[in-house]
């Protein structure tokens, strides 16, 4: 199947840009992918559901804390967009400087 790949375009949490990315199966070398969907926010994992729906958990950040997310996007989803949807919960802590959050989809 394709390849998705997740990554911000700065680093540490000053004006992220999260980038997901598709790639054809089989691809090797310098490529260009077949999606690119970029957002401003900050990313850890990224999971692909059997529809092609992308889901990515990471946390998004304010003055006084980070904020832990899931955000969903559609199989349908390229460009500059923002989540088909954002799940949040004020029982997620926030992660550590150098912890992350994990996802599945079943």
């Amino acid at each position: 199947g394709d390849v998705y790949f997740s990554g911000s375009s700065s680093p540490g949490f000053a004006n992220p840009v999260l980038m997901i990315m598709e790639v054809a199966p089989g691809a090797t070398g310098t490529v260009t992918p077949i999606k690119t969907i970029t957002t401003t926010s900050v990313a850890g994992e990224i999971r692909v559901d059997a529809a092609g729906n992308m889901y990515t958990v990471g946390w998004i950040t304010n003055a006084s804390n980070l904020s832990p997310y899931i955000a969903a996007y559609s199989a349908s989803s390229s460009g500059n967009i923002s989540p088909a949807t954002t799940i949040t919960s004020p029982a997620w802590s926030a992660p550590t400087a150098y912890g992350f959050f994990s996802i599945a989809v079943k």
